[in-house]
C-alpha cells in the first residue's frame, strides 16, 4: 500500500492538471469566437480590432474567471474578406509551471453590407 499511494495521487494530479488545461483551451476557444464575432460585425476596421482586443480580455474574466491568464489577443486579416484571432493564455495549474500554454484560432469572413439591387 505504501508503494501505490504516491503512484494513485500522482495520476490524480495528473488527471485534474489535464482537466484543467483542457477547460482552459475551451476557455480560450470561446473567447477567440466571441473576439471574432466583434471583428466581423465591425467589417474588419482598426477600430474593431481594437474593441475585439479589449472585448476579449473582459469576456475572458467574464466567463472563465482566473482560469484562463494571462490572455492574448492576436487579430490577422490573411485577405480582405477574412479575418483570424489568435487567443493564447495559460491554464490553472497545480504544481506551479506545470500548465501548458492554451491556445485557439478562429477564423471567418468579414460581414459586408450589401445594398438591394
Amino acid at each position: 500500500m505504501i508503494f501505490y499511494t504516491p503512484l494513485l495521487m500522482l495520476a490524480i494530479f495528473a488527471i485534474v492538471q489535464f482537466s484543467l488545461t483542457w477547460y482552459g483551451n475551451e476557455l480560450a476557444g470561446a473567447v477567440a469566437r466571441e473576439a471574432a464575432r466583434v471583428v466581423r460585425t465591425g467589417g474588419g476596421t482598426a477600430g474593431s480590432v481594437q474593441e475585439a482586443r479589449q472585448r476579449a480580455v473582459t469576456y475572458a474574466e467574464q466567463i472563465g474567471g482566473a482560469s484562463l491568464r494571462d490572455v492574448d489577443v492576436t487579430v490577422t486579416q490573411p485577405d480582405a474578406l477574412t479575418v483570424r484571432v489568435t487567443v493564447t493564455g495559460r491554464a490553472v495549474e497545480i504544481v506551479q509551471g506545470l500548465a501548458p500554454e492554451v491556445s485557439a484560432t478562429v477564423q471567418g469572413p468579414v460581414e459586408r453590407f450589401r445594398a438591394d439591387t
